[in-house]
């Protein structure tokens, strides 16, 4: 049995042992592959498997470390790329407010629209959902329908200054150290059906960001210097070209 390639400019023939249109079918989203894993995965020798990495390098599959093109796959097979998963772990306080808010909210500080008009430039422009870490609003703010005339005076303005903007709370992150929480997080989103694409977190303080790799994804805001600014916008830009996780 014999397979040909026909996909771009001349047809490249292998043996049963692998099927190149099936593998581009089926390793559309793969994040990268080897040499090594066409011989474990496709019980291909060497040489031949080493024939099939060229032939994809050489055809814009993948690059010389081997990372997919994945909208070249998409091209080939007729697709349209789907759009990233991408996600913003949100604090409120420092970020969507600062000290010279002027807004109260019984004895909490308010939401300036203005902040949230630059949140919504960033969302936009790298197409994220919004995962709330902040306790203070995300403990009192539930999606439920049923439950919303429980939820909090604070959470409810926040709900209502985002969604002037177009802005919704995909999730809310667990109550508790910040770090775990998104480390816990982005396995309950991937478990929901969402691979975590690319991320960035917009907060504060270090916390413990450090301490669980996500320290190179935050973007830190100051309560007493301004809060989310125009100057954050390149800095999240940044952070989602740098790569996935």
């Amino acid at each position: 049995m014999k397979y040909y390639i026909n996909y771009i400019d001349y047809p490249l023939e292998f043996d049963e042992f692998f099927n190149v249109p099936e593998f581009i079918k089926h390793r559309k989203n793969m994040d990268k592959i080897s040499i090594s894993f066409l011989q474990r995965i496709y019980n291909l020798s060497f040489p031949r498997a080493k024939k099939v990495f060229t032939y994809l390098l050489e055809k814009g599959f993948i690059d010389e470390k081997g990372n997919i093109n994945n909208k070249k796959f998409y091209e080939v097979l007729g697709e349209e790329l789907p759009k990233p998963n991408n996600f913003i772990f949100l604090s409120i306080d420092g970020v969507l407010n600062d000290k010279d808010t002027k807004e109260l909210i019984g004895d909490s500080k308010g939401i300036d629209e203005e902040k949230v008009a630059i949140l919504k430039e960033i969302v936009d422009a790298t197409n994220s959902k919004i995962i709330l870490i902040d306790e203070k609003y995300s403990d009192g703010f539930y999606f439920d329908e049923k439950l919303k005339d429980k939820q909090s005076d604070i959470a409810n303005n926040l709900e209502e200054k985002l969604g002037k903007y177009g802005i919704n709370i995909f999730d809310k992150a667990l109550t508790i150290s910040r770090g775990e929480a998104i480390d816990i997080q982005k396995r309950l989103v991937r478990f929901k059906g969402f691979e975590v694409d690319k991320f960035v977190i917009l907060d504060t303080e270090l916390r413990d960001y450090k301490d669980f790799k996500l320290f190179n994804h935050l973007v830190q805001t100051s309560y007493n210097n301004g809060g989310l600014q125009r100057k954050h916008i390149n800095n999240v830009l940044k952070i989602f070209k740098w790569g996935k996780e």
